[in-house]
């Protein structure tokens, strides 16, 4: 004959396993998270060109004739308009300007842009951002110093003006007749 085992034996067994089996399987849960997050950061920028006094793209802004009085009394100016559209991240742009030569004046230490390319003696062009003697000159002698122009949403015309002056140091009877050619590069960092 068998021996059976008593029942309160096998049941308690059983209560015994129940109340350890949780413990033996249990999750212990994730405590942190790790992940390397890249990106490349690029500056903002907008498309920028310059445009004629119509709103037309232009890379030339031609005075036509001018003659030496205009050129004394400081008459004869030109509108245009540094345009920057389609603007991505932009909040503004430090604007100057570079040439390859020496500013107006003997020295070369004028504020003008002197005739660079002209046979045109003792002229020179002031530019503006707005108009003359209102507006902000920009300096030919310290043309590495930017000026900050804001830019909100994702377009700017910057109303410019350029006016044909006599170089710096020189007078009216150091000007003679002849073409004119300043070229002048305009540098945009934006910000």
């Amino acid at each position: 004959m068998s021996k059976q085992l008593p029942q309160s034996l096998f049941m308690g067994l059983g209560a015994l396993m129940l109340t350890v089996s949780p413990s033996l399987f249990a999750i212990d849960g994730t405590q942190s998270l790790q992940a390397t997050l890249t990106s490349t950061i690029e500056a903002g920028t907008c498309n920028a060109q310059i445009k004629d006094k119509n709103g037309a793209p232009a890379s030339t802004i031609s005075f036509g004739d001018v003659f030496k009085s205009d050129l004394e009394r400081k008459t004869r100016m030109e509108n245009f308009q540094l345009s920057f559209s389609e603007c991505s991240g932009v909040h503004g742009a430090l604007v100057s300007t570079q040439i390859a030569a020496s500013c107006s004046g003997t020295s070369g230490t004028g504020n003008s842009y002197p005739n660079a390319g002209g046979t045109s003696a003792a002229t020179a062009v002031e530019i503006w951002n707005g108009q003359p003697n209102s507006g902000t000159e920009f300096n030919c002698n310290a043309r590495t110093t930017a000026q900050d122009i804001a830019i909100s949403g994702d377009s700017k015309d910057l109303n410019m003006s350029a006016r044909m002056v006599i170089a710096s140091g020189k007078t009216l009877n150091d000007v003679s007749a002849g073409t004119f050619q300043a070229p002048v590069t305009f540098v945009v960092t934006y910000r």
